[in-house]
Formats: C-alpha cells, sequence, structure tokens
C-alpha cells in the first residue's frame, strides 16, 4: 500500500499534503511500533496487518466528540483512492478489466 501512496502522490492524485506519507515503510513488512490495541493477537499468530490508526492521536480520540464531523475529508477521500488502487493491483484487476472500446457488436 505504501508503494500505492507513492505512486499516487508522484502523480499529484492525492488531496493531503505529502509530508509525512500515510504509509512511510515502502520497503518493509512488519513494522511494530508503540501502539497497543486489538490487533496484536492477529500479529502473533502470522496473519498480515495493516493497522490504520492516526500518529499522534487526534484531540478528539474516544471522546464524545470522536464522530463524523471531525473528520479530514481530504484525508479521507485519500485513503479511500489508496485503498481502492492496493485492491485493483491485488485482484490483477488490469489483466480482466473489460475495455467496451474494444468489445465488438457491442
Amino acid at each position: 500500500m505504501s508503494k500505492v501512496e507513492s505512486r499516487l502522490r508522484s502523480l499529484n492524485l492525492l488531496e493531503s499534503p505529502s509530508e509525512p506519507p500515510f504509509l512511510p515503510d515502502v520497503d518493509k513488512t512488519m513494522a511494530f511500533g508503540t501502539i497497543s490495541d486489538d490487533h496484536l493477537p492477529f500479529i502473533w499468530r502470522g496473519v498480515e496487518t495493516l493497522h490504520v490508526i492516526p500518529q499522534p492521536f487526534p484531540s478528539v480520540w474516544h471522546t464524545m466528540d470522536d464522530h463524523g464531523d471531525n473528520l479530514d475529508m481530504p484525508v479521507v477521500r485519500d485513503w479511500a483512492k489508496i485503498v481502492a488502487g492496493f485492491v485493483l493491483e491485488w485482484l490483477d484487476m488490469m489483466e480482466v478489466w473489460r475495455d467496451d472500446s474494444q468489445q465488438s457488436g457491442s
């Protein structure tokens, strides 16, 4: 996913500031940080995990003000693009993507 983010940023397709990147570990498969959460039992059992969490935590984190009005919409749209790009590549969708311009009789 970090490679997808890097490519999207290099093409100026993301709206949020580029520094620091959301996923800075381009060449790492696993980075253990100081954040302890419910994802750890999965990691300990060998499940590949992407823990998407802001750091530092927002001031509204786990408070009554932790709701959608406090989302940074350019960041949300950027994440949607990164995840969609990753999924399309992971599924090799470009190899099966139907190009209607090359269809005969359609």
